[in-house]
């Protein structure tokens, strides 16, 4: 809406991250019609501070009245028949109401079965027009290792990526942020590290020798059935947008990073796939 002001100051990453899980899921559950992305103001204060209502509408299938309150929980999916027909874990909305949260909003949802979906949220903001910015060269939007390890718990991240100086790079990064890094070269590696070490978060590269990352998304999840559809999975991929993404989610992934790596996106995902 024209009175949103021009300019907002927040957190970019982060209101992107929300925004493509929950437009992937509006298109993954809408097979005909529209998804509609409204932003509008809902509050403002005397001061710099506003607070925008963003939401994403669907005509798509709808849910359940009785799933409603649970949705945002890990792992919940609205019933077998949704599961078979779309995939997925239902991961994603976790992460996204742990983003928003983390950004100090709120995240909710109104439906109809057959009728479509409307998932709001919240996010208080800063108008740039009437905040005080440091001067040229003072400001650092880069991600500091030291910064990193204050924000991520401790955590097992595995690895799958064939390419060694991809994967190389990547353990890195992620031990430079704490996290422990189990390296994994082959999709069937993957698979069998996955029921070894327990990892809490999977990095899964698309195209692995013996068995690629999709199909090994969905041995892990069909391993994993009827328990708790855990560890969370990140495809990485050079071609995170269109059908590639709705690939990986209808694989039973939950997020999609994309190579070469960002350390700020990577960080993104990987903090809503810990805090959920």
């Amino acid at each position: 809406e024209e009175n949103i002001p021009d300019g907002l100051l927040g957190d970019p990453l982060r209101l992107g991250q929300i925004l493509l899980n929950l437009v992937s899921n509006a298109i993954k559950f809408t097979d005909k019609g529209e998804i509609v992305i409204t932003a509008r103001l809902a509050s403002r204060t005397e001061d710099e501070k506003v607070e925008v209502l963003i939401s994403v509408t669907d005509t798509g299938i709808g849910i359940p009245e009785q799933i409603i309150p649970h949705l945002f929980d890990s792992f919940t999916q609205a019933d077998g028949s949704t599961t078979r027909k779309y995939g997925g874990t239902g991961l994603g909305l976790a992460i996204c109401k742990g983003l928003v949260e983390r950004l100090g909003g709120s995240i909710w949802v109104e439906s109809r079965l057959g009728k479509g979906s409307t998932f709001f949220f919240t996010l208080p903001l800063k108008d740039a027009a009437k905040t005080v910015q440091p001067g040229p060269g003072k400001q650092d939007w880069s991600l500091s290792p030291a910064a990193a390890r204050r924000q991520l718990p401790p955590a097992r991240i595995l690895l799958g990526e064939d390419d060694k100086d991809i994967r190389t790079l990547a353990a890195m990064i992620l031990k430079d942020w704490g996290l422990e890094v189990i390296e994994a070269e082959t999709g069937t590696e993957v698979v069998d590290k996955c029921r070894t070490e327990q990892p809490d978060v999977i990095l899964m590269d698309l195209q692995m020798p013996e068995m690629d990352g999709l199909d090994a998304t969905r041995t892990i999840r069909g391993q994993k059935a009827g328990r708790d559809g855990k560890p969370p999975i990140v495809a990485l991929t050079a071609h995170a947008h269109g059908e590639d993404r709705v690939r990986c989610l209808e694989a039973g992934m939950d997020a999609v990073v994309t190579k070469p790596i960002d350390r700020n996106e990577l960080f993104t995902v990987l903090l809503g796939c810990l805090e959920t």
